[in-house]
């Protein structure tokens, strides 16, 4: 229900003030929530980094099938890094798109366009993960 919700805040944002012939750029507060839960998300990555407690090592032991040994553990804890700096490209985007006079190109980013720098980046992290970090361990 939380992704339909995320997905579907800034449309149903839009399509309800287009109604009452108001534009976004008059409400900026509602318009500024996705870029402040991207802020929050980025800060909660780089302080679970900073405190050594990587909010990235605990998802990726909660729902891995098997067990993750000590150097996997250390690879994802290194990753997210990676994933701040990702986090860190969202909020820029977001920042864009909030003063960006199109309010579509805000619509479109900050309904799905996030979830394909997220992908994206997932992805990537897959590749490195996969041709990168496990052919070293095997040598």
């Amino acid at each position: 229900m939380k992704i339909v919700l995320s997905i579907l805040y800034a449309p149903l944002i839009y399509f309800g003030f287009k109604n009452f012939d108001l534009h976004l750029n008059e409400v900026l507060l509602l318009k500024a929530f996705p870029l402040m839960m991207a802020l929050l998300v980025a800060g909660m990555i780089l302080l679970s980094y900073v405190q050594k407690k990587s909010i990235i090592v605990y998802f990726a032991k909660k729902f891995s099938k098997k067990q993750i040994t000590a150097k996997e553990e250390e690879y994802i804890h290194h990753s997210t890094l990676f994933w701040f700096m990702t986090a860190l490209v969202n909020v820029l985007i977001h920042l864009f798109v909030l003063f960006h006079k199109s309010e579509e190109l805000w619509v479109a980013y900050s309904s799905i366009g996030w979830y394909f720098v997220f992908g994206l980046a997932g992805l990537a992290q897959f590749i490195h993960q996969k041709f990168v970090f496990k052919k070293g361990m095997k040598l």
